[in-house]
């Protein structure tokens, strides 16, 4: 594990990509940007205004208390969820609550458990969220990153802020 400033140019590209992936945009310079480099291809990137996971050519948001979550669409679970959820599984149809946002094939979501609404997942999604309503099973978005996964303790062991 390395963890290592990034350059303006790196940051401009990262704030590029998150424009271009997610609609998002600063309204303040961004600087003190730091990576933590996992291996070849997984990078966290972190700084005060957002951490981020870089893996096999996706970027989407770090878990942890990041205001990007709250911009891209959410799928809500059950409570019977969770387990299989953050022990890496696919969120599957039958555990799927509720969707609040349009979404489509390929798309970054947030995934929320329904009683305290805390986010415990990132994913991909692999149908539309108008197909959801025609399916009661099967797989609906591919786990990328949850609690305990190796990003999540990576960032942890790193010593860099949570805030």
């Amino acid at each position: 594990m390395k963890i290592y400033n990034i350059s303006k140019s790196e940051i401009n590209k990262i704030i590029k990509q998150l424009n271009d992936s997610y609609g998002i945009s600063f309204e303040k310079k961004i600087k003190n940007v730091r990576v933590i480099e996992m291996d070849d291809k997984n990078l966290i990137i972190a700084c005060d205004h957002f951490k981020l996971i870089q893996t096999n050519g996706l970027i989407f948001p770090f878990l942890f208390d990041n205001p990007i979550l709250s911009q891209i669409p959410t799928v809500v679970v059950d409570q019977g969820a969770i387990k299989p959820i953050c022990s890496g599984a696919s969120i599957m149809r039958p555990g799927i609550v509720r969707y609040d946002d349009d979404f489509e094939v390929g798309d970054i979501l947030s995934i929320q458990e329904e009683k305290f609404g805390k986010f415990i997942a990132i994913g991909r999604a692999l149908i539309k969220n108008s197909e959801l309503n025609d399916n009661d099973k099967g797989s609906v978005v591919t786990n990328l990153h949850y609690i305990g996964d190796i990003f999540w303790t990576t960032f942890n062991d790193s010593g860099l802020s949570m805030t």
